[in-house]
């Protein structure tokens, strides 16, 4: 059996430490994919008819950005990556903000993307 030195075994126990957080950082952002799934039932949203009459256009809501719109509202999740808040502030600033509040997105997107958290 080969003896185990301190060097190695430093070595092992960074891959086991390190091996967790590499896991956890790959976990997919919460938010970012409900952003994504909105933007896609936005999306089909356009695709459907132009003339429709309430009753459909409900039921064409109800298929496509209706369900992830409802979790925005009803309980959004909280974005554990840089990239989940800023897809977030950008579709934010998609909904007509008013001048006040597209300014106080577009400062924080620029902070987010160059990586200023501290």
């Amino acid at each position: 059996m080969a003896e185990l030195s301190r060097r190695t075994f430093l070595a092992a126990s960074t891959v086991l430490v390190a091996t967790p957080a590499v896991a956890a950082a790959s976990a997919p952002d919460p938010l970012l994919e409900l952003i994504n799934e909105l933007k896609a039932g936005d999306a089909a949203f356009a695709a459907g008819p132009s003339i429709m009459t309430t009753e459909e256009e409900n039921a064409l809501i109800a298929t496509t950005y209706g369900p992830p719109w409802q979790r925005v509202v009803n309980d959004c999740p909280i974005p554990t990556t840089a990239a989940g808040a800023i897809a977030a502030l950008e579709y934010a600033l998609t909904q007509m903000p008013d001048d006040f509040e597209a300014s106080v997105m577009e400062a924080v997107i620029e902070f987010l993307e160059a990586g200023r958290l501290a």
